[in-house]
């Protein structure tokens, strides 16, 4: 919206506030490749769990799993300024099968009231590996369809999928300026939280 499109996109829930909690990393961030940094990301996707349910969200959109290779499915749309990013696999090795403390602190948040919103994963036309956090009891894991409501072969086949949302050519202002057009169960579980953030 605005001038050009210079405005940003006008998200599902515009009257909620939003608080930022940088948990994990930037697929393309070169310390995707350092085990040790993987390692580290579960506990901080828990932290932000229990920093966010302490400064009183009601709702939390979790990140991807950290663990598992994931496409990163983004095109770039014809907006300046221009970007370009090709598909590729990318992820570490964190804890395969989830943590314990993501575990706990999810059930911290549910204890508390907290709904709890996660992409489902975006493999499902690899290994369809179990997505954490979306596979924890209590989090509404979310995969993603398409325009016509096919959903995406990206999107994960497990059973702890709980429902889908708009995730294929999905509209999103860039990082970099601009925007681009997402395929990721990602975009579906924003969707999900900005429902879930009007219905609360």
């Amino acid at each position: 919206h605005g001038s050009g499109n210079s405005s940003g996109v006008v998200g599902v829930a515009p009257r909620a506030h939003i608080l930022s909690v940088r948990v994990t990393l930037d697929p393309n961030d070169p310390a995707m490749d350092h085990a040790a940094v993987g390692a580290g990301l579960p506990d901080a996707i828990a932290n932000g769990i229990r920093y966010a349910v302490a400064h009183h969200a009601k709702v939390i959109d979790l990140p991807v799993d950290p663990g598992e290779p994931n496409p990163v499915q983004v095109a770039a749309l014809p907006i300046p300024p221009k970007q370009t990013m090709a598909p590729e696999l990318t992820g570490i090795t964190a804890a395969a099968g989830g943590s314990s403390a993501e575990k706990a602190a999810i059930a911290y948040a549910v204890h508390k009231g907290v709904v709890l919103v996660a992409p489902a994963g975006d493999n499902g036309a690899g290994t369809d590996a179990a997505n954490f956090p979306a596979a924890y009891p209590g989090v509404i894991a979310v995969g993603g369809f398409d325009q016509n409501f096919v959903k995406g072969s990206y999107s994960s086949q497990q059973s702890y999928v709980a429902l889908t949302a708009a995730g294929t050519g999905v509209i999103a202002a860039s990082a970099h300026g601009g925007y681009t057009v997402v395929n990721s169960t990602s975009a579906a579980s924003a969707t999900v939280s900005g429902i879930a953030a009007l219905i609360r």
